[in-house]
């Protein structure tokens, strides 16, 4: 039930709502190097990260950050041709939005920890943190290798995750 009607059931543990675990698993996938039968077009499926993050609520905006940087990592390390260039241009934009969203202003944390280094890693942040219930997920079963769940909603963190992510996308 509350896979229907999210909220519904009171005893039923967090977990990642379904069309966030289907993206999550097909972009891994791709980032492993071993798209799935399901993926038609890699540079279209890695695409929707940029289109989800220029559409992203501010409750979203975070989660959202999270996986373009990801992309934007893949992108930077496996990507050389026409279509990267259209994906790089349409991640730069997304980012430019995200960071005009954000408050980057004074931050109660002393210090941010960094993104999980590796892409897939900072993919799943991402996904759990682009939901109420992959963010609940994400704070009862927390991954040692994940940052905490109150640094990672920083939108001083996320903020400089974006510029970070858009500066590296304009020097490539």
């Amino acid at each position: 039930m509350e896979s229907l009607r999210p909220g519904s059931a009171n005893d039923v543990p967090p977990f990642l709502p379904f069309e966030d675990r289907y993206e999550l698993e097909g972009l891994t996938a791709i980032m492993e190097g071993y798209p799935l039968a399901r993926t038609f077009d890699v540079a279209w499926d890695l695409s929707f990260a940029a289109s989800a993050l220029r559409e992203a609520a501010d409750d979203e905006l975070a989660g959202r950050v999270f996986v373009a940087t990801a992309v934007a990592w893949y992108v930077e390390a496996e990507a050389d041709d026409a279509d990267a260039q259209e994906l790089v241009d349409e991640l730069a934009d997304a980012f430019e939005r995200a960071i005009g969203l954000l408050d980057d202003g004074p931050c109660p944390h002393g210090a941010h920890p960094d993104l999980p280094s590796d892409t897939t890693e900072a993919l799943w942040v991402g996904m759990h943190l682009a939901s109420a219930r992959g963010r609940a997920a994400y704070e009862k079963w927390p991954e040692p290798w994940a940052p905490p769940l109150d640094t990672a909603l920083c939108p001083a963190f996320v903020a400089a995750t974006a510029r970070d992510s858009l500066t590296r996308l304009r020097n490539d």
